[in-house]
């Protein structure tokens, strides 16, 4: 049985190479082209890295959210997977929860941890940047 895997490997591996033997890459023999995804921070805007910004009080809670929360917390990410299963599909969406986040719960889970969410350090959430996305929470963003 292992001879077999080690043909079939070696022949997946074959045709992922172009004739060169250089991986194959765009165009209708090698399938699409890769796609290109932008910087985050391009599309957030420079601040979000900037320690002076990262520290000041009236930050842009939604623009935290999805800069600081949303590779897990947005459609698709683990964390909404997760919560889909505990909480259901309406109130997976963190964003998008009727009734919104209680900011303290919002504050503990950051700060603490809950279930499978680690805590996060102030170095990488700082409490300027937790209180706007708290507050961003709290209200209800429900289309």
């Amino acid at each position: 049985m292992k001879p077999a895997f080690t043909v079939l490997a070696a022949c997946m591996l074959l045709a992922a190479c172009s004739a060169d033997g250089e991986p194959a890459v765009g165009g209708p023999e090698g399938g699409p082209p890769p796609m290109e995804f932008r910087p985050m921070e391009a599309e957030q805007g420079a601040d979000v890295t900037d320690p002076a910004s990262r520290v000041a009080v009236g930050q842009d809670g939604e623009r935290m959210f999805n800069r600081r929360c949303g590779v897990c917390h947005l459609g698709g990410g683990m964390g909404t997977n997760l919560l889909t299963g505990r909480v259901g599909p309406e109130n997976a969406l963190l964003a998008q929860r009727p009734g919104g986040v209680p900011s303290a719960l919002t504050m503990a889970a950051v700060r603490n941890g809950l279930g499978a969410m680690p805590p996060l350090s102030r170095v990488e959430v700082t409490d300027a940047e937790l209180d706007a996305i708290a507050a961003y929470l709290s209200e209800d963003h429900a289309p």
